[in-house]
């Protein structure tokens, strides 16, 4: 976008205006300035407004235009920074940090889920420790939403591998005459 400077500040704003109008993700407030860049090193606090008015619009883009022609080769290189701040409008709700208390809290909606459907059997530790972990993320007050991640599905084999060796260890250790007793010596 070009600035003329000519046309003055307002016919500059309405360009910006328009194309600020077009992102619908952003409002641009009615009263907000807009910002310049004075040099290359400015630091964000140190931006000045656009000025408003012709002569001082004018006066503060000569300036600038001064400081490139002091640099070598610096009124090829010249280049305008402005800068507008705008808000977004309707932001998406963010995942939340998983603390170890939202965990509980969406372990504990999670048990009373599965009650309710009687599917307390469907899911195992690993999944369900997953499930609760997912849960804490999303936005509070949300659905109970079941993962769909890859990562879920795994655990869930995994928690069904769990489930029947549980099953056959219990099964060989109600009639078995001998007990298997583990040893570790010396670290190995």
């Amino acid at each position: 976008m070009q600035i003329v400077v000519d046309e003055g500040y307002q016919v500059f704003r309405e360009k910006v205006k328009r194309i600020a109008e077009q992102k619908p993700d952003i409002e641009w407030g009615a009263d907000a300035p807009i910002m310049l860049k004075p040099t290359n090193n400015t630091t964000r606090a140190q931006y000045e407004e656009l000025a408003t008015d012709e002569s001082s619009l004018r006066q503060q883009l000569l300036r600038l235009w001064g400081f490139a022609s002091r640099r070598r080769f610096g009124q090829s290189a010249f280049k305008l920074e402005l800068f507008i701040y705008v808000t977004r409008v309707g932001q998406n709700a963010l995942l939340r940090r998983a603390t170890q208390a939202r965990v509980a809290t969406a372990a504990a909606q999670i048990e009373n889920h599965l009650a309710e459907q009687g599917a307390t059997e469907a899911f195992g530790r690993a999944s369900r420790a997953y499930w609760a972990t997912s849960q804490a993320q999303q936005p509070e007050g949300g659905p109970l939403i079941t993962p769909t991640a890859t990562t879920f599905s795994q655990l869930q084999g995994i928690d069904e591998a769990h489930g029947r060796i549980d099953a056959t260890f219990q099964a060989d250790s109600n009639d078995a005459e001998f007990v298997t007793v583990s040893c570790h010596l010396n670290g190995g």
